[in-house]
């Protein structure tokens, strides 16, 4: 009987010590924490009840990175932002009217002269595009797919040897869209910088579908682009671009941005004669005489 009491006294004092030392060893990995990592907290259980939702965190850093993208998407190199907002579309080119050719104003009517970097003069030619941003992604998915383009750049040359360009307003193309067409008409355009680094351009069209058999107009929208064009090497330059839509009364419902590398495939070659027989050399020299800049009026013929 003794013999039992003394093994239960013995088995106590074991749990006791087992305690004892399981305490000292959580105290000591406190203390250590403490002094080791000022800002370690012990965790409060009752406190994870008023844990903010991962979930909804998470929706709201997305959220906010979403706006930070719209915000971006309006504003390119040198603070150039799109409209908020564009005048409405003429009702002769909105929806139920019948399109007409008739109707729109005369082709090529405005020439808009400026002068463009000399690496940027010549022929050039894309094969790819590649849409980084959209808004529209089932329409207009993010990816490189194959748009085959070229662009010719300049169309005079000055007396120091510098050459223009020269932008022909309003400009019409008509593109096939299954059993529609669309015409395209770029109504406006300006030119924000064009430096030896970059040339910066924004231009307004309409896009107008209609039928192919009545004309009758199906569908209307308008959009304000911002292209920026930059040079890699003397055979390859950069065009970003960023597009928003805009409906036939003006309010925005999407955009995107792209960008595109062309390659140089002819060099410069003076435009003498440009849409519809105009003259081109004439015109550049009345420009030149209208903003009294005689010092740069070619001499040679």
């Amino acid at each position: 009987m003794q013999k039992e009491q003394k093994t239960n006294k013995n088995s106590k004092k074991i749990r006791l010590t087992k305690i004892y030392t399981i305490f000292v060893v959580f105290l000591i990995s406190n203390l250590i924490k403490t002094f080791a990592y000022p800002d370690f907290k012990p965790i409060n259980i009752n406190a994870t009840k008023n844990r903010p939702n991962i979930l909804q965190a998470s929706t709201n850093e997305v959220n906010n990175l979403n706006s930070y993208k719209i915000a971006q998407r309006t504003m390119l190199q040198g603070g150039v932002e799109h409209s908020e907002t564009l005048e409405p579309i003429p009702n002769n080119l909105k929806s139920g009217a019948n399109f007409n050719f008739n109707n729109l104003p005369p082709a090529n009517t405005n020439l808009i002269w400026y002068q463009i970097p000399n690496w940027l003069g010549g022929e050039w030619q894309r094969k790819y595009v590649t849409i980084i941003d959209s808004t529209q992604p089932k329409v207009d998915p993010p990816g490189r797919k194959y748009a085959k383009q070229k662009n010719r750049y300049g169309a005079q040359v000055d007396n120091n040897g510098d050459i223009w360009d020269c932008i022909c307003l309003p400009r019409y193309r008509t593109i096939n869209d299954e059993n529609q067409l669309a015409n395209i008409q770029t109504y406006a355009t300006k030119v924000i910088e064009s430096n030896n680094e970059h040339v910066i351009k924004t231009a307004k069209a309409y896009e107008v579908y209609y039928d192919s058999y009545s004309n009758q107009i199906v569908k209307s929208l308008q959009y304000e682009s911002i292209t920026t064009i930059t040079k890699i090497n003397p055979k390859k330059i950069k065009i970003n671009s960023s597009t928003k839509f805009y409906t036939d009364n003006g309010q925005p419902y999407a955009e995107d941005t792209r960008v595109s590398t062309y390659d140089k495939i002819d060099s410069y070659k003076p435009q003498n004669i440009g849409p519809n027989g105009i003259n081109l050399r004439s015109d550049f020299q009345a420009f030149l005489n209208k903003n009294n800049l005689l010092d740069l009026i070619p001499q040679s013929q």
